[in-house]
């Protein structure tokens, strides 16, 4: 592919980014279209001083949380998605100006890396559950940019992209995750301070 080319949808993703971003403080109009802890076991109870053996009750499940202070668990699962932003945002503003096939494959893993987060910190209190909603719909943007960077790597070679056209429209469609990914992330993030701030 051409250097233009390349920089022109790196451009496109940065302007998408930008915009995104100015939905927190109400200034862009336009559309662009965490790690909770297992709870502990309780303790096994003694063994009666007959010939049966008792077993430890199952641990109690927490009630879901619909009020009050958020909770320790509550504010660790928002600071993991809080830092995913610049995560995902750092994937199209450092992404090289010479595409490669190797590029496109680190860039689709990254994309992934929205997924795997949300994985890692589980599902939130039911007070949490609008923010999660956005949260996963923002992922699922980016695992189809990083499907498209899988596609344009496999179009890629070291002469050049075998279909110029199919890999120009993978290469756009890539780099548009920026936008359709970081709009609902950041709808959840304003989603998020609302309930915070709510919360007593």
């Amino acid at each position: 592919m051409t250097a233009d080319s390349c920089c022109s949808a790196k451009r496109r993703s940065v302007a998408l980014i930008a915009c995104v971003a100015l939905l927190s403080v109400g200034a862009c109009t336009t559309s662009t279209g965490g790690t909770g802890s297992l709870a502990t076991a309780s303790d096994a109870v003694n063994a009666p001083t007959d010939t049966h053996t008792a077993t430890a009750p199952p641990a109690p499940t927490p009630a879901p949380t619909t009020s009050g202070p958020m909770t320790g668990q509550e504010l660790l699962w928002l600071q993991a998605v809080e830092q995913l932003p610049a995560k995902m945002n750092k994937v199209f503003n450092g992404s090289p100006t010479h595409i490669t096939s190797s590029a496109l494959d680190s860039m689709a893993y990254q994309l992934r890396g929205c997924g795997r987060e949300l994985s890692r910190i589980g599902s939130p209190t039911v007070r949490l559950q609008p923010v999660s909603v956005l949260v996963r719909r923002a992922c699922r943007a980016y695992d189809k940019g990083a499907h498209c960077f899988e596609d344009a790597a496999r179009i890629l070679t070291p002469s050049g992209p075998t279909d110029e056209q199919e890999f120009e429209q993978k290469l756009d469609c890539g780099f548009a995750a920026s936008g359709y990914g970081s709009e609902p992330l950041v709808q959840g993030l304003i989603k998020a301070d609302e309930i915070k701030a709510a919360a007593h």
